[in-house]
């Protein structure tokens, strides 16, 4: 593998809907291109996004866990041998 590539594990449409997930969180954030002008978004979209994006997040979580058989393993904090 050459410097400054990256190899994808996973099928694009994928990695595609993880990104349209993130690009999501970052619109109800605001987060843009420092040369872009965005409009405002109302609070009620921002929650919106925002629980759009914890309700993908959890269920790839979940699902993963399933695959894994890990389902009692916590994925977040100090790491646990398997």
């Amino acid at each position: 593998m050459a410097t400054g590539s990256v190899k994808l594990i996973t099928k694009l449409s994928g990695t595609a809907k993880f990104l349209q997930h993130l690009g999501n969180l970052y619109d109800s954030f605001g987060i843009h291109s420092k040369d872009l002008v965005l409009d405002s978004i109302a609070i009620s979209a921002a929650r919106s996004g925002v629980s759009n994006a914890d309700g993908y997040t959890q269920s790839t979580v979940k699902s993963v866990k399933a695959i894994f058989g890990i389902e009692d393993k916590s994925t977040n904090g100090p790491k646990e041998p398997f």
